[in-house]
């Protein structure tokens, strides 16, 4: 099984924004000189942004997606590693916000086991140098839909 090409597609025309003063805005495919400042002030090597929202694009309610985000929140801070808030917005307004965090220094490691416990296709992985791109867990194939 594959990330559909429309939810792909939702990714690479969403909006990532970090939660700094100011506001950082990422764009998958894109190298930002604000999201590689930030690192460098923190001496971070990397960054990424994860959420808990809607789990494989299924629409979750507002509660259920809080409940798991603080879940989700109490393992970042138990990394240790610094983080800030991050809103995930459709420019098209046809998908709700997804809300997460922007970890530095999280381990790719780390992050994909996020990504498989929160059942989340994929993160926005931001390198030191600011480039921004798409993080995909592998996902096992269903033997009913081969």
């Amino acid at each position: 099984m594959s990330i559909p090409p429309e939810i792909l597609s939702a990714y690479q025309k969403a909006f990532y924004w970090v939660r700094n003063s100011p506001n950082i805005l990422l764009r998958l495919a894109s190298v930002s000189e604000e999201a590689r400042q930030l690192l460098a002030k923190h001496e971070a090597d990397s960054a990424v942004i994860i959420t808990s929202d809607n789990p494989q694009s299924e629409l979750r309610s507002d509660e259920e997606n809080s409940f798991y985000r603080d879940q989700l929140q109490q393992e970042v801070i138990a990394s240790q590693c610094t983080f800030f808030l991050t809103a995930s917005v459709d420019p098209a307004c046809q998908w709700p916000d997804e809300h997460g965090f922007f970890v530095l220094d999280l381990s790719p490691s780390e992050a994909l086991r996020l990504l498989q416990k929160y059942d989340q296709w994929a993160a926005v992985w931001v390198e030191k140098d600011g480039g921004v791109r798409l993080l995909t867990r592998p996902v096992e194939s269903d033997p009913e839909s081969d």
